[in-house]
């Protein structure tokens, strides 16, 4: 009887581990998109005059920032994300169902600060872009 409750129990740690894995292999994948975004957006700007002091879109406005901190913005932001990404698949991988600790540190990997100041702050300057 003891021997069927821990082989069920086990089993559902199993499956457990399989949706985790199948939850940060989606989270990798989003943050690849989102790393080749950020990449087509700095591209973009290569040929950008960098040294208009006149231009609004390298200086920025009351309303929107200068290119350059928007750049940079979008780097933190794709940061945040990565390094939760990276720390969730660590943990994962360390994960021993047997070792409390273990498993206290894979559910602190995914706790995300989502109003945390990087997220925030790109959040509120690019919500009324119009991507049409």
């Amino acid at each position: 009887m003891q021997e069927r409750l821990l082989y069920r129990i086990y089993e559902g740690i199993e499956e457990d581990i399989h949706d985790l894995k199948q939850i940060t292999d989606k989270l990798n994948r989003l943050n690849s998109d989102l790393k080749n975004k950020l990449i087509l957006f700095e591209n973009a700007t290569v040929n950008l005059d960098w040294d208009d002091k006149n231009s609004t879109l390298m200086k920025g406005n009351a309303i929107q920032p200068g290119l350059a901190l928007l750049l940079d913005y979008t780097l933190d932001f794709w940061l945040v994300f990565y390094v939760a990404a990276r720390n969730i698949n660590k943990s994962l991988r360390e994960m021993n169902p047997r070792d409390a600790k273990s498993m206290s540190d894979l559910q602190n990997a995914f706790r995300v600060d989502l109003n945390c100041n990087v997220v925030t702050r790109l959040i509120a300057i690019t919500q009324y872009i119009d991507n049409e």
